[in-house]
């Protein structure tokens, strides 16, 4: 998602191929990584968003997320998939 919002590496270097003009909003960027790959893959009625009849596989954070380099360091605490605690910190 960091390189979805700010079209730069890691490093903070923007490449001309990373084509700034594209930068996506953060919501933007989470919403491609949910719903739009539920979409994708043809399972949005049961992936992409949390509801009753879903699947339920999220990430938990520590803090809410914010755009931009904060993004790096970003602490997960769980993860879920299919309903199964997969990764607690």
């Amino acid at each position: 998602m960091y390189a979805a919002t700010t079209r730069a590496d890691a490093r903070g270097e923007a490449r001309r191929r990373l084509a700034p003009e594209q930068r996506l909003t953060l919501a933007e960027a989470v919403s491609g990584f949910t719903a739009g790959a539920a979409y994708a893959e043809f399972a949005e009625d049961t992936r992409g968003a949390v509801r009753v009849g879903a699947a339920a596989s999220l990430t938990v954070f520590a803090a809410p997320l914010d755009a931009g380099a904060a993004l790096l360091d970003a602490t997960v605490v769980a993860t879920i998939v299919d309903g199964d605690v997969v990764y607690a910190r």
